[in-house]
């Protein structure tokens, strides 16, 4: 078990998307720890570089190549980090896709990418590995959120769906394991300065405009939290602080908090 504060030397962290942005930070931020972090996500190169950035300091990482969305790599993959490196202290689910639409310009492609990361992706990795975790009974779980998660918007069905679904996994799990020493945490950031938006297009542009109230966060500033959630074992982070806010608002004022956002929302264009 992971106490109060305790670093996180010589624990097996296994983060997915850590090629790129928050993945990519916190598998320096844990490796900087002393943590021995599993890199996952489909590009070999970019993995390396997280990897070798990480080993030029003195951490340890470990690459594994996979496209999480096809269910029979994921399984051989996470056999092969069970067999080859042990169960994982710590397992961040951090990998998602991918541009936003309306529902009527979502392909079926699309549509199942959408739903095979994060969702598939995450709830597959936590069938396999989540035997082991409760054998040994410790471990720490962390799903990576959407503010589209609580509060969805407009031109981004697919997307919002996949969020619904993630969080949705996060509650029922939490509710699995209450009575393990396996902690379940959920991590919601809000706007993040990193590739995201670059890597997707129409994604930016759809943001409802109310979220230019909020500061945007760095992939280092995300990173920092996630890592202290793992020293305290933290179950719920949200940051910033308005983004906190708003979330509390939600919950005693939840329709007007709905309204705003979807007031604020992409305007669909009518040809």
């Amino acid at each position: 078990m992971l106490n109060k504060n305790l670093p996180l030397s010589d624990k097996l962290v296994l983060i997915t998307g850590a090629s790129q942005g928050i993945g990519a930070e916190t598998a320096k931020a844990s490796a900087s720890e002393g943590a021995h972090v599993i890199l996952i996500a489909r590009t070999h190169s970019l993995l390396d570089a997280v990897a070798a950035n990480i080993t030029s300091k003195g951490g340890k990482a470990t690459v594994f190549a996979v496209d999480l969305a096809n269910a029979t790599e994921s399984n051989e993959v996470m056999l092969r980090i069970l067999n080859e490196l042990g169960t994982p202290d710590v397992v961040i689910h951090n990998a998602g896709s991918g541009s936003w639409y309306y529902t009527e310009d979502t392909s079926n492609e699309q549509l199942e990418q959408f739903m095979a990361i994060p969702f598939m992706a995450a709830f597959r990795i936590t069938h396999d590995l989540l035997p082991t975790m409760l054998k040994r009974n410790s471990g720490q779980i962390i799903f990576i959120h959407s503010p589209a998660s609580l509060m969805p918007w407009g031109g981004a069905s697919a997307y919002v769906s996949a969020r619904y679904a993630l969080r949705g996994f996060n509650k029922a799990l939490s509710i699995d394991l209450r009575h393990t020493n396996i902690c379940v945490t959920s991590v919601m950031p809000g706007l993040v300065d990193s590739n995201y938006f670059s890597n997707n297009p129409h994604t930016f542009e759809r943001l409802p405009t109310i979220t230019r109230l909020y500061p945007h966060l760095t992939t280092q500033h995300v990173a920092k939290a996630i890592i202290a959630a793992i020293k305290r074992r933290r179950r719920t982070v949200i940051l910033p602080f308005l983004l906190k806010l708003t979330v509390f608002l939600h919950k005693v004022m939840p329709d007007l908090v709905e309204w705003l956002v979807k007031v604020t929302s992409h305007k669909r264009i009518i040809k």
